[in-house]
């Protein structure tokens, strides 16, 4: 209120002074005043008073003629002046106009510039306010981040006695189970016992130790990552001492003497012992913790193809070469994912049945380029991890910076580890010479082709095209393949995920085509005398090493009809792959 009243002053003050400089400028009719003046001196002379005329000039200037000029002269002058002074008063009003015109145009712009330099200091206090906050923030964490490694260099310091006996018991009882586990063994294949309760508590036992055992090497582990000062530096040097220690094992391999004996612990090892490792963190099955228990007996277990599938995983892994190294390495680089997976799949608006963090493991080829900068022609054999989560996609200018310490991209409340998985996982993995990457995947726009066979022998034939609406994944019936009648064209309101098409006659054949890969989905016979509900689920699609379905098929009998439903997927998410350099052959 107090800078609109001084705008107004100003103003006022400033339309003051133009006015008084036009009235400067106005015209003053000087001609026409000069002249009555002359005119009014001689008529008064006319008047016997004592003006210096003689008669003879009296009788020439009041003769009537030159009267009537005189008078006539003066009425010219006062129209003349007349004239002259609207020809002024029109140019001083349209001066007046054009300059009060500016003023009001000036004041906008002064008004406006006000506002915008208004705008921008609230702009630059509030990116004063940001820039100070986060350089607080990252000061704190890194105060904190420096603690943390001064704890875990001190808890390493004094723990090393403590972990040696650990570690000597938990060999001690290890050896012991499996002693046991291979005396009873026997005796059940000589037939003087049977395998009974004992024998599963005796594996048990032994599944217990050497968890125990993993979980303490798997700490001390981290303990050395956590006090390194460069952690993918230190990862490679590792790497060279046991690249020393595998050749040897290789020359030694035709005395048939063990090295790993001598130096304490294997230098290869194969990518499914660490990826079994880090779900015992998150799942308690049986089929991973025999594998396990076996497979540390004889490491060719883990040199098999393993599928594993439950509420919360689905698991596919290939035969592949060993790794060099420490498997807690990438047990650690696994967990870290698996965890960002994990977080963000319950972050989820629409829940899904089919929802699964996905692993797979397989064999591929390293772009050399892309990790060697040198002229050498290393192999290119490597081993990709991919770990899969459905969820919001990672914006593009984020896809960079997540693996940086401290960033983040989840709220301050959500928050627990304040960065450091990723930038733990991107250290490991250039440790190893490896590559990380996140990538997005998306629900596309489908169109499939349904042809269902009746009993009876007739075919219905339907076109369903499927797409991703408002973060919800909805579908519709087509008249035509090349229908113009598209998704788009109707109300996103009356659309659902499902559609459900009811037939008298019991289906016997089914066959889906998906028109942009042409895969095809077909069961030949559906077993008519089936009361309950049947699904299938698509596991051939196009995205797909990774398996992801993008719909789900269900037939259920209701009051003599059998009713068939189509259900859109979505497999909206992200992906790390993570590729490491496998063990030259």
């Amino acid at each position: 209120m107090n800078e609109n009243n001084i705008n107004e002053s100003e103003r006022t003050e400033q339309s003051s002074s133009i006015t008084k400089a036009l009235v400067s400028k106005s015209y003053f009719p000087w001609l026409s005043i000069i002249f009555s003046l002359v005119c009014i001196y001689i008529l008064a002379s006319q008047l016997d008073f004592n003006f210096p005329f003689s008669s003879d000039i009296k009788s020439l200037i009041f003769h009537p003629t030159h009267l009537k000029a005189l008078l006539a002269s003066l009425l010219l002058v006062f129209l003349l002046e007349l004239f002259i002074f609207n020809r002024h008063q029109q140019i001083n009003q349209s001066s007046f106009q054009r300059l009060t015109q500016q003023i009001e145009q000036t004041w906008k712009q002064k008004n406006k510039q006000q506002l915008r330099a208004n705008t921008y200091s609230d702009h630059t206090n509030k990116l004063k306010s940001f820039i100070s906050d986060k350089l607080i923030e990252y000061m704190d964490f890194d105060e904190k981040f420096i603690h943390f490694k001064g704890i875990a260099s001190e808890v390493r310091h004094n723990g090393v006695i403590s972990y040696d006996k650990i570690n000597i018991a938990l060999n001690r009882a290890i050896e012991q189970q499996r002693f046991l586990a291979i005396y009873e063994q026997k005796n059940a294949l000589n037939g003087t016992q049977t395998i009974d309760e004992n024998a599963q508590q005796t594996e048990s036992s032994l599944y217990d130790y050497q968890s125990a055992k993993d979980s303490i090497n798997y700490l001390w582990d981290l303990l050395d990552l956590s006090t390194a000062e460069n952690m993918s530096l230190y990862i490679g040097n590792k790497l060279i001492e046991y690249e020393e220690n595998y050749f040897q094992t290789q020359l030694n391999a035709n005395q048939h003497t063990d090295t790993s004996l001598t130096i304490g612990y294997h230098p290869t090892f194969y990518p499914l012992q660490a990826l079994l490792m880090s779900l015992q963190l998150f799942t308690d099955s049986e089929e991973t913790r025999h594998l396990l228990i076996n497979g540390k007996i004889n490491s060719e277990l883990f040199n098999q193809p393993f599928n594993f599938e439950n509420e919360q995983f689905l698991i596919c892994t290939d035969t592949t070469n060993e790794l060099l190294g420490n498997p807690n390495h990438i047990v650690l680089l696994l967990e870290n994912l698996i965890k960002n997976a994990q977080f963000f799949s319950n972050k989820i608006r629409y829940k899904q049945k089919s929802d699964r963090i996905v692993i797979n493991i397989a064999s591929t080829k390293l772009e050399v380029d892309e990790v060697y900068e040198d002229d050498s022609e290393p192999t290119n054999d490597a081993i990709l991890f991919s770990i899969y989560n459905r969820g919001n996609n990672i914006a593009d200018e984020e896809l960079d910076q997540i693996f940086k310490l401290g960033y983040t991209t989840r709220r301050k409340k959500d928050v627990h580890g304040r960065g450091l998985g990723l930038y733990f996982a991107n250290e490991i993995v250039k440790g190893y010479q490896g590559t990380i990457k996140a990538i997005n995947i998306n629900s596309n726009k489908t169109t499939y082709k349904l042809i269902l066979g009746l009993a009876s022998g007739e075919i219905f034939i339907y076109f369903i095209q499927c797409e991703k609406l408002n973060e919800r994944m909805v579908c519709c019936l087509l008249e035509s393949e090349n229908s113009i009648d598209n998704i788009r064209n109707r109300d996103e309101n009356k659309l659902n995920n499902d559609l459900k098409i009811e037939h008298d006659i019991p289906l016997k054949t089914i066959q889906i085509m998906n028109l942009t890969s042409e895969q095809i989905f077909s069961i030949e016979e559906i077993a008519s005398n089936n009361k309950t509900i049947q699904t299938w689920v698509d596991n051939r699609s196009v995205e797909n090493s990774l398996r992801l379905p993008e719909w789900e098929i269900s037939l259920n009998v209701f009051k003599k009809k059998q009713i068939f439903t189509f259900k859109a997927l979505d497999i909206t998410g992200v992906r790390f792959d993570v590729n490491i350099p496998s063990v030259l052959e």
